[in-house]
């Protein structure tokens, strides 16, 4: 049985004990880097690439063969933090490969994010854009470790999810990205996230997110989402937002 990986680092942090270190590399091997003494000059750190190797594979093998009890969520803990931010990429990719329906690429990302979000952002760009030249997405991408780190992607950075399906407006992965990121908009009123998502072109990815959000908004105030819904210009978005809406006030 798959075990969730979906648990912050702080909590693992929170769970890791002194008893549980004993097996951790040196202190050195821990943070990346090895001392050099230089003729001429003081002793200095620099990265070393025997102990960034070892780290990787650590993480990997953690990540995929790890125990799910607190010592191996310890461990886990452990060897990310051995990881330089500029790891993370590299041990993405080698984790997408070896599992494509799997959630713990997605569960590495918002590691990630929280980390080095420029980093993560910039490895998360060039597939956003291979995606977003694929045309529409089948039904079942959200349920694959890539669609998942798009949906993570979009939760942890909202306002740049946001702003790339505003820029791709007509792709499949557009609605994905403005579904999750207006759902991760805790300051956002359930009007506002209509506005946000009325000011999309008409088409496939408006009417779905607007769905989407009177769904969401009939679930606390029904009669305030009908009366969105009823307001929206005429067309599949104003017709299938009225139905949603009523079918959940009757359940």
């Amino acid at each position: 049985m798959k075990r969730s990986w979906w648990l912050t680092g702080a909590a693992v942090a929170g769970l890791v004990t002194g008893s549980l270190t004993k097996d951790l590399p040196p202190a050195n091997a821990r943070t990346g880097v090895a001392k050099v003494q230089e003729r001429g000059q003081a002793t200095r750190i620099r990265p070393s690439e025997e102990v960034a190797k070892l780290a990787l594979g650590r993480a990997l093998t953690e990540l995929t063969r790890g125990k799910g009890d607190l010592e191996g969520l310890a461990a886990l803990h452990d060897t990310l933090e051995a990881l330089a931010p500029s790891q993370y990429g590299e041990l993405m990719d080698r984790l997408l490969k070896k599992d494509a329906w799997d959630d713990r690429a997605a569960w590495l990302l918002t590691q990630w994010m929280k980390l080095d979000r420029g980093g993560a952002n910039a490895w998360m760009r060039p597939r956003l854009d291979a995606l977003a030249q694929d045309g529409p997405i089948g039904v079942s991408f959200e349920h694959g470790s890539a669609g998942k780190c798009v949906i993570a992607w979009a939760k942890a950075d909202p306002e740049a999810a946001i702003d790339y399906a505003r820029a791709h407006p007509r792709s499949g992965v557009a609605a994905v990205l403005l579904r999750e990121a207006l759902g991760a908009r805790e300051d956002l009123s359930d009007a506002e996230k209509v506005a946000v998502a009325l000011g999309f072109p008409a088409g496939r990815t408006r009417d779905a997110v607007l769905q989407d959000q009177h769904t969401r908004w009939a679930r606390n105030d029904p009669a305030a989402a009908l009366a969105s819904a009823e307001s929206l210009p005429a067309g599949l978005a104003r017709t299938r937002s009225i139905a949603e809406v009523w079918k959940g006030w009757f359940e």
